[in-house]
């Protein structure tokens, strides 16, 4: 297991994330420590209102990662999430934190529920500060009844031990649409099923999945799920970065998924006037990364707050892969 954590640090090593010696897996830790509070007048911590939306919006596409932008459809589906949370840290001036939880239901019933914790997001201006362990103490102590919180980090990790670590690798579409021009053939099969994708989908999503189907398999202007042969599936993300790139991020491809519908899925992201194709490499397309000459792009780390989840390979971790990613 990693260790990088700081074990000085008055916030972590007061909270549940590491286990306790021969821990069996899949185990709670500890009891989660009372909410830590803001210790300053000027700082206030809300729930997040629907209402706020493009205060939200604004402020995640302006500090979460640089050049990356969220398209709104996509952040406004994810806040509607049944059971999903939210939080904002504000000060006088200004909104100076967020973050965002929603519930990754296990299919092992030995395994208790958890939520999946995303968008942790700082004023640049403002970090540093120790806003983000106010904001994750309020997610620990005030998201219903959940006591175990997974955590994606991109670029950098969490000060807590992570259980798996990959990157993302990207590939130009133009140089694609050129490799396989040739090779490509029309195929009237493709088609869009939100049901289907999802049966496709629990057929194979091993000890994690979501709970409802529409929350990952729907298709609007940011997010598509496309099914080849009737058994083959594939989803992504549609995001912006920096002026006039858009990407399309790889979030769920089943195991039926192969070349001539990874060439097929090229010719839809062209149509689609996207001009990077962004996956972490996991099932088919760790073949892609290889052949296609991926680059490598940001790292990520998956931490488990208050479970003591083993060190994941890439083959174990296909399960939760579909849901971190999203």
């Amino acid at each position: 297991m990693n260790t990088n954590y700081m074990s000085e640090s008055n916030f972590w090593k007061y909270q549940p994330i590491i286990p306790k010696k021969n821990q069996k897996p899949y185990t709670i830790i500890g009891n989660i420590p009372p909410f830590i509070g803001t210790n300053n007048m000027e700082l206030n911590i809300y729930r997040f209102n629907m209402k706020y939306f493009d205060d939200i919006f604004n402020f995640i596409n302006n500090n979460y990662i640089r050049g990356y932008r969220l398209l709104p459809d996509y952040l406004r589906r994810k806040l509607a999430i049944t059971n999903s949370h939210a939080f904002v840290l504000c000060d006088k001036q200004c909104i100076v934190g967020f973050i965002y939880s929603q519930p990754l239901l296990p299919t092992n019933l030995n395994i208790e529920p958890m939520h999946y914790v995303d968008l942790l997001t700082i004023l640049h201006s403002h970090r540093k500060k120790g806003y983000a362990n106010i904001l994750i103490s309020a997610m620990a102590n005030f998201a219903g009844t959940s006591r175990v919180f997974i955590h994606k980090k991109d670029e950098k990790p969490l000060m807590f031990p992570y259980f798996y670590r990959s990157r993302h690798y990207s590939a130009s579409i133009p140089f694609l649409i050129d490799k396989y021009r040739k090779s490509f053939v029309a195929n009237n099969d493709t088609i869009i099923n939100t049901e289907r994708a999802y049966q496709i989908y629990e057929h194979e999503c091993g000890s994690f999945k979501y709970k409802n189907p529409i929350d990952v398999f729907h298709t609007s202007s940011s997010v598509q799920t496309h099914i080849f042969r009737d058994r083959a599936v594939v989803s992504f993300a549609i995001f912006e970065f920096g002026i006039n790139t858009n990407i399309a991020e790889i979030f769920y491809v089943s195991l039926e998924f192969n070349n001539d519908d990874y060439i097929q899925l090229i010719h839809i992201l062209h149509q689609l006037n996207i001009q990077l194709i962004v996956s972490l490499p996991y099932r088919f397309f760790k073949l892609c990364i290889e052949k296609d000459s991926y680059m490598e792009s940001m790292e990520l780390f998956i931490h488990s707050y208050n479970m003591y989840i083993p060190e994941q390979t890439e083959t174990e971790i296909d399960a939760i892969i579909p849901f971190i990613a999203f």
